[in-house]
């Protein structure tokens, strides 16, 4: 076997310098510039095995060996969290960066800052005042719209760290916090850099009826593998949502979560009608650190009249969707990421990586209409459409139904990067500005890959990565004066947004493939 593997390693083909990079910055602290030590740094893209860093006592790092290509670094340390000045999240330059790397060269600016990180602390009773085990907590973001997540310990204690900045809603299962039955009622808390709020105390409470709710139901349950049996020592995650086509428009949406582990999932006070029930397997550590890669992979439709559904038996199910990435000329076919989004129930298949051929599978897509969304693509490909059978499936979906459907195309073209820094009126660097990218004519046929947004860092800077060949327009928004929530984000939305009054104040930009545009903006008054 020794003599074997020597031999197959002496076939590998070498890395030599010549194929490869160097990634090289530091890592500062948001508002004051202060190095910041032992940051681990991290790296994601095409290739399988990354090399990682650590920074030193000044907050840089060096990380050597680093194959041609383009990959997104990520700085992570215990008690820092991205930055997110005015509540606005700091992408791009931020805690994360996107680096190419060619062949035999070096990246010496690929700067990260981070801010302190805030953590919020609790215990949770049922409405009899006893601590509420493994009860499903939800830090729900009111500025960014994402979330953390947390189960209670058997003491009803809940601890979510890694908070950046902002305004969060406390949710469970019953309500939301400081114990009210939906989110329109619910307190939001602020969070500042470092904070910890702690005695965030939640009791559950029969949620409140609203007047016009008539009598309410419970639905209860437990999560099975596929074979009927439980599932001790995993964290499923189950979500309630009132069905789409029994949504009434002037009320606010049921979405409730719950814990499955060993005791079961347990909805309270439900309103009688149609409801979708979504499971979600993970451990609660990685769902917290990388949601983004778990996904939906078993559903069950019911139905609430008059009285409790009880006994549910929520399963793993689905079918497959494979799929095809297709690049226009002789160009390499890339790797990337793919994920499937139900935009009408906000939720999202697991994400699964194309092999070498571009080929992908993802495994336990349920019922209904889906879309195509792909990350970390090189950044001289573009998504240009989704194709099934011939038909453009990007903006409108394919169905899934109980049996396979037809293979999915993902078309990509050739693509560019548009970089630049805004300044203000004292020509000092504007952070938080919004960048809107959009076709210097747009109209309503064009295809929505090709409108884009993102958000400067605290030096000014943006970077808009895989952006299509063509010519564009390029807008700076002040966000005091364009709150991010003003701005639309369908592509035909975006589009009237700014067209006709500001089209004239967008600066032109030329994208070839392969190009870096850097460009230097003054924010739209």
């Amino acid at each position: 076997m020794m003599v074997l593997a020597l031999a197959l390693l002496m076939l590998a083909p070498p890395q030599t310098a010549s194929n490869q990079g160097t990634i090289e910055g530091t890592v500062t602290r948001f508002g004051t510039g202060e190095p910041i030590a032992d940051v681990e740094i991290v790296m994601s893209g095409s290739s399988t095995t990354l090399p990682q860093a650590i920074t030193d006592s000044k907050g840089h790092f060096v990380i050597n060996d680093v194959p041609q290509g383009t990959y997104i670094i990520r700085a992570q340390r215990l008690g820092y969290a991205a930055p997110a000045p005015n509540g606005i999240l700091l992408r791009e330059g931020g805690a994360t960066r996107t680096v190419s790397i060619s062949a035999g060269k070096s990246t010496t600016d690929a700067n990260l800052t981070m801010a302190p990180a805030g953590a919020i602390t609790g215990r949770i009773f049922d409405s009899n005042g006893k601590p509420a085990g493994n009860s499903f907590v939800t830090v729900e973001s009111a500025d960014e719209g994402g979330a953390s997540f947390a189960y209670t310990d058997d003491h009803g204690d809940y601890h979510v760290v890694g908070l950046s900045p902002g305004k969060y809603y406390i949710a469970t299962e019953a309500g939301y916090y400081p114990g009210v039955s939906d989110r329109t009622k619910a307190t939001p808390l602020a969070m500042t850099e470092g904070a910890v709020l702690s005695g965030v105390d939640i009791m559950l409470p029969n949620r409140e009826p609203p007047a016009d709710a008539g009598k309410l139901y419970n639905v209860t349950g437990k999560v099975l593998d596929r074979d009927g049996e439980p599932t001790p020592g995993l964290f499923p995650s189950v979500i309630l949502v009132r069905h789409y086509s029994d949504r009434a428009p002037t009320k606010t949406e049921d979405r409730l979560y719950a814990g499955g582990g060993s005791s079961g999932f347990h909805f309270e006070n439900v309103r009688p009608g149609r409801y979708d029930l979504y499971l979600y397997f993970n451990n609660s550590y990685s769902f917290m650190l990388n949601r983004d890669r778990t996904g939906v992979i078993g559903h069950m439709d019911i139905n609430i009249s008059d009285h409790d559904v009880r006994d549910v038996a929520l399963m793993p199910g689905g079918v497959n969707v494979s799929g095809q990435l297709i690049t226009s000329g002789t160009t390499t076919v890339p790797s990337a990421l793919v994920c499937l989004t139900m935009p009408s129930n906000a939720i999202h298949s697991r994400e699964m990586k194309s092999d070498a051929t571009g080929a992908f599978t993802i495994p336990n897509v349920i019922s209904g209409v889906w879309r195509v969304e792909v990350s970390d693509l090189p950044s001289d490909q573009a998504l240009l459409d989704v194709r099934q059978a011939d038909i453009s499936v990007y903006d409108n979906g394919f169905s899934v139904e109980d049996r396979t459907p037809a293979p999915v195309q993902v078309i990509l073209g050739g693509a560019g990067t548009i970089s630049g820094i805004v300044r203000d009126e004292q020509k000092g660097p504007l952070g938080a500005a919004q960048i809107i990218v959009i076709p210097e004519i747009p109209d309503s046929s064009s295809p929505a890959t090709l409108f884009r947004k993102a958000t400067t860092d605290g030096a000014g800077r943006f970077t808009v990565s895989n952006v299509a060949a063509g010519s564009y327009k390029v807008f700076a928004l002040d966000s005091s004066a364009f709150p991010s929530a003003s701005i639309p984000d369908a592509a035909e939305a975006l589009r009237k947004f700014l067209i006709p009054s500001l089209q004239s104040k967008g600066a032109a930009a030329t994208v070839v493939s392969g190009s870096k545009l850097e460009l230097s903006l003054s924010p739209i008054p």
